[in-house]
């Protein structure tokens, strides 16, 4: 009577969702991102710039990030600039400015908000940065953003 009991208890626990049997840890899956529970979060950023600048002036501008889940986001915000091209064409690959990087912290405080000032641009003609956000959560994916502007 009492195998029937438990066997019974067990079997109701089981369907109820209470008890789960299963190979794997939980707990070893989570560490992949892709496999197990939690799935991982995805992020988003957009950024916020002027078409054109001055020459001699830097760019500003503002970086949002957003975050799956309620948490704000926290990491580090990577932006590359390099130099596309002149509006004449006539500039040669080897005479084109070095790329430029910055990098900058995003903390809870920023709110998922990110206020840059970039580089001073001397060099009239096109260019392009690279907004990379690499997340300090592991659960969390990497995301990037690409916009170009023009120096006039």
């Amino acid at each position: 009577m009492k195998k029937l009991l438990s066997g019974l208890a067990l079997a109701l626990a089981l369907s109820a969702g209470l008890v789960a049997v299963s190979g794997a840890n939980q707990a070893a899956l989570a560490d992949q991102c892709g496999a197990g529970y939690p799935p991982c979060g995805t992020t988003g950023v957009d950024t916020n710039t002027p078409a054109t600048i001055e020459p001699g002036e830097p760019i500003k501008g503002v970086i949002n990030l957003d975050v799956f889940g309620s948490a704000p986001p926290v990491g580090e915000v990577t932006i590359t600039f390099s130099y596309v091209g002149s509006l004449a064409r006539t500039a040669a690959k080897s005479a084109a400015p070095q790329d430029k990087k910055i990098k900058i912290k995003v903390t809870k405080k920023d709110h998922g908000k990110v206020h840059f000032k970039g580089p001073k641009f001397q060099k009239k003609g096109k260019y392009k940065a690279v907004v990379k956000f690499n997340p300090k959560n592991p659960r969390l994916k990497n995301s990037k953003d690409v916009f170009r502007f023009t120096v006039k």
